[in-house]
């Protein structure tokens, strides 16, 4: 799996590159954009619930229709009860290659996406006053179709269809239980 993983990032590099070469000679755009969608989460080890998680990314649009998407997105959950308190916080940091069309108000495009999750969560006893820390680095891959309308040249709104493979990592420990 780590090899198919290799070879993932790898083709991804390649289009990457290929991608900016074919870009040099358009004017390039510069966007924002912020996305809401529904995320899957494990909490505190014990069930999968789906949360709103803002990721906000910055559009790099060339005029052949290419686009470069960076992202970062930021979500943090607490839990208190009578015997623990609960923290836990996510980072994700990904990219997005798209091709499509680069005229007219309605424009589809096809690509892709990749990112990295950083999961990590402190839990407090309160009635042994010890306390336990986990983290661990997740990879997301994922397919992804979309369309953009653009109401002026310079603003739009879109709506997106991924089918994402998440990769676990693995927990790194730091107990002091």
């Amino acid at each position: 799996m780590k090899r198919g993983m290799q070879y993932g990032i790898l083709f991804f590099m390649v289009i990457l590159i290929t991608g900016v070469i074919h870009a040099q000679d358009n004017k390039a755009r510069f966007g924002f954009g912020l996305s809401m969608g529904k995320e899957m989460v494990e909490i505190d080890n014990e069930f999968v619930t789906l949360f709103d998680a803002p990721i906000f990314s910055f559009p790099i649009l060339f005029g052949s229709g290419f686009r470069i998407e960076p992202q970062i997105g930021l979500y943090k959950y607490t839990r208190n009860s009578d015997a623990s308190d609960y923290r836990m916080c996510i980072l994700f940091f990904g990219a997005g290659i798209f091709k499509g069309r680069s005229d007219g108000k309605l424009r589809p495009y096809i690509g892709g996406r990749v990112g990295l999750s950083r999961v990590a969560y402190k839990r407090d006893y309160k009635n042994t006053g010890t306390d336990s820390d986990d983290s661990r680095m997740d990879v997301v891959i994922a397919p992804t179709a979309g369309v953009s309308y653009f109401i002026t040249p310079d603003f739009c709104f879109g709506g997106e269809f991924q089918v994402g493979y998440l990769i676990f990592g693995q927990w790194d420990d730091d107990d002091d239980v």
